[in-house]
């Protein structure tokens, strides 16, 4: 058995995940007032998490597929090449994987305001970001995941939703237009 480095798609992945952490956090900095590191840190985790759930999905549904649909995938991912069969599935896969992504990204900021203490974006809590507070030591597992059910309602706030739904839309759409002209540049390449 040969092993396969599709160079060309790790590339892209790596691209587009530096491309998609620095739109959400300009959004993050803009619209909920963080500073730029912390907004990074949001924008990096949220984007790390998408992707590494994005791919195990992927390869554990992979064996599930039709043996047409791998043989495309396969193609896609090695060679680049789009197949008529994936643009159909893309209009019904597309929306679904959106709303999924926005949603994981809403339940990533939870996660690293439980990990690193920081209030959500766009939760008021009255606790500047520069302070050092002594809240967590005080807090029990229990606590700690009572604190984190109670903050991921707090997400629903409008800021909070506002900030997440802007940056996914930046970063999606940026995403969308690299796909663009990568693909642009290989069928030219082709003819």
């Amino acid at each position: 058995m040969h092993l396969i480095l599709p160079l060309p798609t790790i590339i892209f992945q790596i691209l587009f995940l530096m491309i998609a952490i620095a739109s959400e956090a300009t959004v993050f900095n803009r619209l909920a007032g963080m500073s730029q590191r912390r907004s990074v840190e949001y924008a990096a985790t949220m984007e790390l998490l998408v992707l590494c759930m994005g791919w195990t999905c992927f390869f554990l549904s992979y064996d599930f597929l039709p043996a047409a649909m791998q043989a495309d995938l396969q193609a896609l991912i090695l060679q680049g090449v789009w197949s008529s069969e994936l643009n159909n599935w893309l209009l019904v896969v597309v929306p679904v994987v959106f709303f999924l992504v926005l949603e994981l990204k809403a339940i990533a900021v939870q996660i690293l305001d439980l990990l690193l203490k920081y209030p959500a974006p766009g939760s008021d809590l009255g606790i500047s970001e520069g302070a050092d507070t002594d809240r967590s030591l005080t807090l029990t597992t229990r606590g700690r995941l009572q604190t984190f059910f109670q903050r991921y309602q707090e997400i629903q706030g409008e800021l909070a939703k506002k900030t997440i739904f802007w940056g996914h839309i930046a970063s999606t759409g940026i995403g969308a237009l690299v796909i663009a002209i990568q693909t642009i540049l290989f069928a030219m390449r082709q003819a």
